[in-house]
């Protein structure tokens, strides 16, 4: 449950910044948007908005290196 629990944050965080930027969103949007603590969030993301924003990245990197991969298939 632990792993649905990250991935729904970083998936919901991703939208929330491509919208509006990193600058533009706030950590109570996000805990807003996630139904989630602050606590649950810290636990997953112990340094914060930062560190989740380089989650973010490596899973839109994830997402694109499958696509490719798959398009060169």
């Amino acid at each position: 449950m632990e792993m649905d629990t990250k991935s729904l944050i970083i998936e919901i965080a991703t939208n929330l910044f491509q919208q509006k930027g990193y600058k533009g969103v706030g950590v109570n949007e996000i805990l807003k948007a996630c139904n989630i603590t602050k606590g649950a969030l810290y636990y997953h993301f112990p340094n914060g908005k930062e560190e989740l924003l380089i989650a973010c990245l490596q899973s839109i990197n994830e997402a694109i290196t499958t696509d490719i991969e798959d398009i060169s298939e």
